[in-house]
């Protein structure tokens, strides 16, 4: 294992080089912009979703204003269609636009969970092996060592402003 490993500056002169009680957790064969898909489906669908409602409900309420416009027992057959387009157009057309085009898809969501899940066991993994590796440090060795990683991460936060 590499100070890289456990997202710490290379200390090895001063520190022994950390030995991990267990390997990292591997991560998951999912492509690496899977994330960004399954937000930009979840943007698309929370938009055309709520469109497809409002859409079917006003074709229904034109259907319904058309059925009520002719008194009588005699059912207009165009009230009828308005009536079952609306219905149509507000359940079912955003259902099937959502699972087969804008998805995501099956395979996406489970990747993108596992990608999750492998990002909460790693971030568990590295907070266990730095509080390991600290552990096994003496104390003075210990102050010494967190003195030098904070003014590590301090130096690289002030590298990356300065870009």
């Amino acid at each position: 294992m590499t100070w890289a490993d456990l997202e710490w500056p290379d200390l090895s002169p001063a520190f022994p080089e950390p030995r991990p009680s267990m390997p990292a957790p591997v991560r998951p064969d999912a492509p690496a912009d899977v994330a960004q898909r399954v937000r930009r489906a979840e943007r698309q669908r929370g938009v055309f979703v709520p469109l497809c409602i409002l859409a079917g409900a006003a074709i229904f309420g034109v259907g319904i204003a058309l059925y009520a416009s002719r008194p009588g027992l005699s059912v207009p057959l165009g009230a009828l269609a308005l009536l079952l387009a609306g219905l149509l157009v507000a359940t079912l057309l955003p259902a099937l636009v959502v699972l087969l085009v804008i998805g995501p898809t099956w395979p996406q969501r489970q990747q993108h969970y596992a990608l999750l899940r492998w990002q909460a066991e790693h971030a568990a993994w590295l907070a266990r092996e730095r509080e390991r590796y600290m552990a096994a440090l003496p104390a003075d060795a210990r102050t010494a060592f967190a003195a030098m990683v904070t003014d590590a991460r301090a130096d690289r936060g002030s590298a990356r402003e300065g870009r």
